[in-house]
């Protein structure tokens, strides 16, 4: 029972690690994607700084929702 105990750790704390490994690298290498989401998240913090709500009609889904403090909201606003 031991036996069986030590290789399971044995090759199993390999195999983890090894999965763990493989799964931290980027999805994708492309730096112009990478720009472009970069610059379309920045544009959304700015709008969510100055409050631009005009910002968020385009930028966000028709499907969008959220969920916050004040429970479950979508992209159409008043409602």
């Amino acid at each position: 029972m031991k036996r069986i105990a030590v290789w399971i750790l044995a090759t199993g704390i390999p195999c983890a690690l090894m999965a763990q490994e493989a799964s931290s690298k980027p999805a994708t290498a492309d730096p112009a994607l990478k720009e472009t989401l970069v610059g379309m998240e920045r544009k959304s913090w700015e709008a969510w700084k100055n409050r631009d709500g005009q910002f968020f009609q385009g930028f966000l889904s028709d499907d969008h929702v959220e969920i916050g403090f004040s429970g479950i909201s979508d992209k159409v606003p008043g409602e």
